[in-house]
């Protein structure tokens, strides 16, 4: 992506939009600056406004940047002087513009004053959230160097037009010139728009995750930017992401389709629509197009990340990488339950589901490696992103556990060495989520994630600290910060309470934070009416694929019943639970007939 210079208008600053009220005391400071342009005889008084609305922006970019490069938080980031101006093009804010015409002698002036306003505290903040975005960092980088070359074709297309000698030349270097002011526009609407939709981890590819300020507001620089160049492939490619965050999945696939077969040899395009892909549960398109990007560019970074990430989604959800098999297996299965398979056909199918489960448990297996073999390639690519040790990290904390699944009991010598491959891959995983964390502190995934692999203990506890620290509404984090305070050797109840009724708090329809929560005020308070409460709330929840299982929740409730004496409403809570679920009445026999003995 290339960044040019701004349009005539106002242009509002991303942390307008991303970033919440700043602190009281927080300075803002305002620059303005005047730019001028002297016509010559082949100049339009259009072109010249905007020319000198050009040299207005460059001048208060130049201030702009000096002034945020005294700012102390900036100054702690240790960045190069290129870095500064890359991010100060993506980040200032022109809240006036006003323009003047005048004589100066024979020569017509045009002049056009910039303001510039700078909240020191937002500033600041987007610079480190920009600077962790390795994506996003590159490109704004690469748009300074593409904004002084557009500056310098602007400068010698004026001087050729100053010495034109006839209207023919005139007017064809004067629609080159407007060419270049024109693609310095659209570009530089593209960067604006690019900035106010990454956050520090890049796009989030997620609906809901972006404000709808923020779309609205990037959806109109990336529309004014197609009115341009309605083929920028840049612009269509952000204004997909925007689709896809708004929950319009369909037209954003079939954006990114498009641009991928405008520019069938773009890594970048293919990566995207693979993002894309993923993102809607289509797994086989997304390692296609992630495979497609690494033919054509097999250093790109990111694109190895997703193909990681895939691999292991695929591995973990399980996904059967043969369909048809499936069906077949599907339909024996029917026949057999039908009893219409012969004695043979019994063991036909037999041996198929057992050659079937070892086949499948091995490409399982294989999908795991390949996915950490593609991380580790993302990491030695891009050294500096935590995001990939984070996800190296707990890819190998996922492979050491699939290991140790593998333990039979059997073969002694066999189990010995698949636990010391677990041991091997859970140490290197422990080494990468450190190294995610000394990377990036703030990142609150790499301390769960680390949190969750250590376990137990204080270590654990003060990981997860960490993650709720930087992330507030980390529910999970807090459920399992309550949980290990219940545990550890001197008590800590009051804090375990909070963390639970935080979790409901922030995730009232999560049945965990109430199950936790009951268990709580039931085991350590004593208080049953409270307890049951929580339990109730988890079984109105429903079931949906939440965890724990529904009927767990409805046995809970029951149990708790039963324990204050409600005997006869813990037995209607599982009759109305077996109403909907016949088929778990197996689960709940003893305890019905114990409930329902006079």
């Amino acid at each position: 992506m290339k960044c040019g210079f701004l349009e005539a208008g106002i242009l509002l600053t991303v942390g307008c939009i991303l970033l919440l009220a700043r602190p009281a005391l927080a300075e803002v400071r305002t620059i303005t600056t005047t730019g001028e342009y002297r016509m010559g005889d082949n100049d339009t008084r259009t072109d010249a406004k905007r020319l000198a609305l050009l040299d207005a922006k460059r001048l208060a970019l130049e201030q702009a940047g000096v002034y945020i490069e005294s700012i102390t938080e900036v100054k702690n980031l240790d960045l190069a002087k290129d870095e500064i101006r890359a991010y100060t093009a993506g980040i200032v804010e022109v809240i006036e513009q006003a323009s003047r015409t005048m004589m100066e002698g024979e020569t017509t002036v045009i002049r056009v004053d910039v303001k510039v306003k700078i909240d020191t505290d937002v500033v600041a903040r987007q610079i480190e959230a920009l600077r962790k975005n390795e994506d996003v960092r590159a490109k704004l980088l690469r748009a300074e160097t593409e904004a002084l070359k557009l500056r310098k074709e602007v400068d010698a297309k004026t001087h050729e037009l100053a010495v034109a000698k006839t209207k023919a030349v005139a007017e064809t270097v004067t629609k080159e010139r407007q060419r270049i002011l024109t693609q310095a526009d659209v570009e530089s609407l593209i960067a604006r728009a690019r900035v106010v939709l990454a956050g520090p981890k890049g796009f989030t590819v997620t609906v809901g995750t972006s404000t709808p300020e923020s779309r609205k507001y990037a959806r109109g620089l990336i529309e004014q930017a197609l009115s341009y160049d309605p083929e920028n492939t840049e612009a269509q490619g952000l204004l997909g992401f925007v689709q896809f965050e708004e929950g319009q999945r369909e037209e954003a696939i079939s954006t990114f389709r498009d641009i991928a077969k405008k520019e069938p040899l773009s890594a970048h395009a293919h990566k995207n629509l693979g993002v894309m892909l993923q993102s809607s549960g289509d797994w086989w398109g997304a390692k296609q197009e992630y495979e497609t990007a690494l033919k054509l560019a097999p250093d790109f970074a990111e694109a190895h990340a997703c193909l990681g990430r895939t691999l292991q989604m695929m591995a973990v959800l399980r996904v059967d990488p043969d369909q048809r098999m499936e069906e077949v297996i599907r339909e024996l299965e029917e026949r057999r339950f039908q009893r219409r398979l012969s004695h043979e056909e019994t063991a036909k199918l037999d041996k198929i589901q057992k050659d079937r489960r070892k086949e499948l448990s091995e490409t399982w297996s294989a999908w795991r490696e390949r996915a950490i073999d593609e991380f580790r390639k993302a990491v030695r690519l891009a050294p500096r992103n935590a995001t990939y040790h984070r996800e190296l990290g707990q890819a190998l904390s996922l492979f050491a556990y699939s290991h140790r699944q593998l333990v039979r009991g059997i073969n002694e010598e066999e189990d010995q060495r698949i636990l010391a491959d677990a041991q091997r891959d859970r140490e290197e995983g422990l080494t990468e989520l450190r190294n995610a964390i000394a990377l990036d502190p703030s990142d609150a995934a790499a301390h769960r994630a680390l949190a969750q692999e250590l376990g137990v203990g204080e270590e654990a506890i003060a990981e997860y600290r960490a993650a709720i620290h930087f992330d507030p509404t980390d529910s999970y984090s807090r459920i399992e910060l309550g949980k290990l305070l219940l545990v550890r050797t001197e008590k800590d109840v009051p804090g375990a309470m909070r963390e639970f009724q935080a979790a409901v708090r922030i995730d009232p329809k999560n049945p965990q934070a109430h199950v936790r929560l009951g268990y709580a005020f039931e085991d350590e308070l004593g208080q049953m009416d409270k307890a049951i409460e929580e339990y109730r709330k988890s079984v109105d929840l429903g079931s949906d694929g939440l965890n724990p299982p529904l009927h767990f929740r409805v046995g809970l409730l029951s149990h708790a019943l039963a324990k204050i004496g409600k005997r006869k409403e813990a037995a209607k809570v599982i009759r109305d639970h077996l109403k909907s679920e016949p088929e778990e009445e197996a689960f709940f026999h003893e305890h019905l007939l114990e409930l329902e003995r006079e």
